[in-house]
C-alpha cells in the first residue's frame, strides 16, 4: 500500500514549508517573548510531552508479558525508555531560568544540556527500538535490562545537570545565542533521527501500518523541531518556540502510535474477532451461515465500504459468489461462478488495496476473467483486497470496494482487514474440514457412496415431500450375488473390488437429485425421486438387466446382483410398507438367481 507513503511525504512537506516560512518572513514573525509570556507557555508545552511520556511508558510496562516477536521487542525498547525521557524532560522543564529553584537554580546552561540529554535518549531509543526488528529471536526480552538502563539515565540526567554542570561544556551563552558544540549536537541528534527512519523503514513489514505512520510522523516532527531548534538565538523566541510545538505534535503522534493504533485498535479488533467466535459458536458452522457473519463483521469492522463480495474457489480458475452487499448487490447473485485467470498469480495471498484496478490487470499477460467484472471494476475507486488463504492453499477471496472519489481505505482499515483475514481464513478451515467430517459420517468410505444413515435420513424427507406435494419415488434394493464365494476363492481384496465397481455402477445408473447408497455389506438401496410406477418398473428391469453380469477383469469373475423394487404412495402407504415390499422383491430375484445357477 503506498498511500502511506504519501501521507508521510506530505507531512515532511508542510513541516518543512512551515519553517521555511517563518525563516522566510522572519522580519515579521520573529520575536523575543517576555520571561512572563514565554515562561507559562513553556512550562504547559513540556509539561504535556512529559504526561505523554509517562503515558508510553506507563501502557508498553502494562502490556509487557503480551508484547512478544519482533515488534514487542520494538514496543519494549522504544516505550520503557520513556520513562526516563519524561524524567529528563521534567528536569529540563523545572530547570528553565524563571522557574522556582529545584537542587540548584536554573539556568540557560542547564536546561539546554537536559534539553540535548533527553533527544539523545529518544534518538538512540529509536535506533536501538528498530534495531529489533532485524533480530529473529524468541527469547524473553530484558525488562530488567531496560529498567536499569532507566535508572542509570535518570541518575546522570541529575548528577550532570546540578553536581557536575560545570563539566559541561557551554552550549548557549545568553546575549549571544547558540554554541558552535550546541549546533553540531543538534545536527547530530537530526543524523540520528533519519537514520532511526530509515532503520524502521527497512523492518517496516513487522509493524503494524497504522503505527509505522504514526511514528513517521513523530520523527518527522522530532526531526524538525531540531532543526528549529539551531535557529533560535534567545531561549525565548519564535523558533524556540516553534522548536517546541514541533515537539507536542510529535508526541502526538507517538501517543496515537503506541495507544490507538498499537494498542486500542489492535484490542478493538481483536474484541470483535472474539464476538465473531462467539456468534460463530453459536451455531452449527456450516459456510453459508459463515459467510453471512463474515460479511457482517467486515461491514462493522469497515464501515465505509460501498461493496462488499465473498467468493470462494470452485475449480481451477472458476469462483462462486457466496455473500453480496452494497452496490452492485443485484448484479452479482449469490452462487453465480466468475471466472478469473491465474487469480492467485495476479493478486496473492496478502492483504492490499488497488486503485485503478483496470490498468493494474492490463500490465499482467494472460489475465482474462469474467465480462461483468469489467463494470464493476472500471467504476471503483479502490478495492481492498483480503485473500481467504493459508500456507499451502487457496479457498477464496473478499473484495471490499468504494465507488466515491472522496473515500479512500486508511491504514486502520488495512489492519483490521489484517486481523479479520486471520479469523476468516481459520473458521473457513474450521467449517470446510467439519464438511469433511460430516461427508464421513454420511459416506461409505470403501465405495464412495452415501451411507446407510444418510440414505434413511434422506428417504423420510423424499416421502414428506412426497406427502405434502404428491410427488411419488420408486425404491429399489440390489444385493451383490456370490460376495462369500469371492472372498473365500480370491480373497477380500476381490470382494473389496467388487463393492467398488458397484459403486461405480449404482452412480452411473442414477440422475444428479436420486440417492444411491451402501446400507451395509453387499446390500445397497437407490431412490429415485418423481418416478412413479410405470417407470419404476421399468427402472428395475433395467438395473436387472444392467447388472446380470458385472466383471471383475483383473480375475476373469462375473457376478451380478438381486433387485427389487416398490412406488410410493401406488403400492405402500407408509415406509414401512414400501421398504419390505422392495426387500421381499430383492429376495425373490435373488432366489430366482439361484435357482437357475442350480
Amino acid at each position: 500500500m503506498d498511500g502511506y507513503k504519501r501521507k508521510l511525504i506530505i507531512a515532511f512537506i508542510g513541516a518543512f514549508l512551515f519553517l521555511a516560512l517563518a525563516r522566510y518572513y522572519s522580519p515579521i514573525v520573529y520575536r523575543i517573548y517576555s520571561h512572563e509570556q514565554y515562561l507559562g507557555v513553556h512550562t504547559l508545552l513540556e509539561l504535556i510531552t512529559v504526561f505523554v511520556s509517562f503515558a508510553i511508558f506507563s501502557m508498553v510496562w502494562l502490556m509487557r508479558d503480551g508484547l512478544t516477536g519482533r515488534y514487542g521487542r520494538f514496543l519494549h525498547v522504544l516505550g520503557l525508555l520513556f520513562l526516563a525521557v519524561g524524567w529528563v524532560d521534567l528536569l529540563h522543564t523545572l530547570s528553565y531560568k524563571g522557574m522556582p529553584e529545584f537542587i540548584t537554580p536554573g539556568s540557560y546552561q542547564k536546561a539546554t544540556f537536559l534539553w540535548l540529554y533527553g533527544r539523545f535518549i529518544v534518538a538512540l531509543g529509536v535506533i536501538a527500538a528498530g534495531l529489533q526488528l532485524w533480530r529473529n529471536e524468541d527469547k524473553t526480552f530484558p525488562v530488567l535490562l531496560i529498567m536499569l538502563l532507566n535508572f542509570a539515565l535518570m541518575i546522570g540526567a541529575f548528577l550532570f545537570s546540578t553536581v557536575y554542570l560545570n563539566k559541561v561544556p557551554p552550549l548557549y551563552v545568553e546575549g549571544k545565542g547558540l554554541t558552535s558544540l550546541k549546533i553540531s549536537l543538534e545536527h547530530a541528534l537530526m543524523t540520528l533521527y533519519g537514520l532511526g527512519l530509515l532503520v524502521i523503514f527497512l523492518g517496516r513489514r513487522y509493524i503494524k501500518l497504522s503505527v509505522l505512520v504514526n511514528f513517521g510522523y513523530f520523527v518527522i516532527f522530532t526531526f524538525f523541531s531540531e532543526v528549529a531548534f539551531t535557529f533560535y538565538k534567545s531561549v525565548y523566541d519564535t523558533y524556540n518556540l516553534i522548536g517546541h510545538l514541533y515537539k507536542v505534535l510529535a508526541y502526538f503522534f507517538l501517543f496515537r502510535a503506541i495507544y490507538l493504533s498499537g494498542v486500542l485498535n489492535y484490542y478493538y479488533n481483536l474484541s470483535e474477532m472474539g464476538k465473531m467466535s462467539e456468534e460463530l459458536l453459536k451455531h452449527n458452522i456450516d459456510l453459508e451461515k459463515l459467510l453471512k457473519i463474515h460479511g457482517d463483521k467486515l461491514l462493522k469492522l469497515i464501515p465505509k465500504a460501498e461493496r462488499i463480495a465473498i467468493y470462494l474457489k470452485d475449480g481451477e480458475d472458476y469462483f462462486r459468489a457466496e455473500y453480496s452487499w452494497g452496490k452492485f448487490v443485484d448484479y452479482f447473485d449469490i452462487g453465480k461462478t466468475i471466472y478469473f485467470k491465474n487469480f492467485e498469480k495476479v493478486f496473492g495471498k496478502s492483504v492490499e488495496i488497488y486503485e485503478n484496478l483496470i490498468s493494474i490487470l492490463k500490465m499482467f499477460r494472460e489475465v482474462e476473467y469474467s465480462p461483468e467484472l469489467e463494470r464493476i471494476f472500471s467504476e471503483a475507486k479502490q478495492i481492498l483486497y483480503i485473500p481467504l488463504a493459508s500456507d499451502d492453499e487457496f479457498f477464496g477471496f473478499i473484495f471490499l470496494y468504494l465507488f466515491q472519489p472522496f473515500k479512500k481505505f486508511d491504514e486502520y482499515d488495512f489492519e483490521a482487514a489484517q486481523v479479520f483475514q486471520k479469523y476468516a481464513t481459520l473458521s473457513i478451515i474450521q467449517a470446510k474440514r467439519q464438511e469433511i467430517m460430516e461427508k464421513l459420517s454420511y459416506e461409505d468410505s470403501l465405495t464412495g457412496l452415501p451411507n446407510r444413515r444418510y440414505f434413511f435420513e434422506e428417504l423420510e424427507k423424499i416421502k414428506y415431500d412426497a406427502d405434502r406435494y404428491g410427488e411419488p419415488f420408486t425404491l429399489v434394493f440390489l444385493d451383490m450375488n456370490g460376495l462369500k464365494e469371492i472372498n473365500d476363492s480370491l480373497g477380500h481384496g476381490a470382494g473389496d473390488q467388487a463393492l467398488k465397481l458397484i459403486g461405480q455402477k449404482i452412480r452411473e445408473n442414477i440422475r444428479q437429485s436420486d440417492i444411491g447408497a451402501r446400507l451395509g455389506g453387499d446390500e445397497f438401496g437407490i431412490i429415485y425421486r418423481k418416478m412413479g410406477l410405470e417407470e419404476g418398473k421399468n427402472k428395475v428391469l433395467e438395473l436387472k438387466k444392467r447388472f446380470s453380469a458385472l466383471e471383475l477383469k483383473k480375475y476373469q469373475r462375473k457376478f451380478s446382483l438381486a433387485v427389487g423394487g416398490a412406488t410410493y404412495p401406488v403400492e405402500a402407504g407408509n415406509t414401512e410398507i414400501l421398504l419390505k415390499l422392495a426387500d421381499d422383491r430383492m429376495y425373490e430375484d435373488k432366489s430366482k438367481v439361484k435357482r437357475q445357477l442350480n
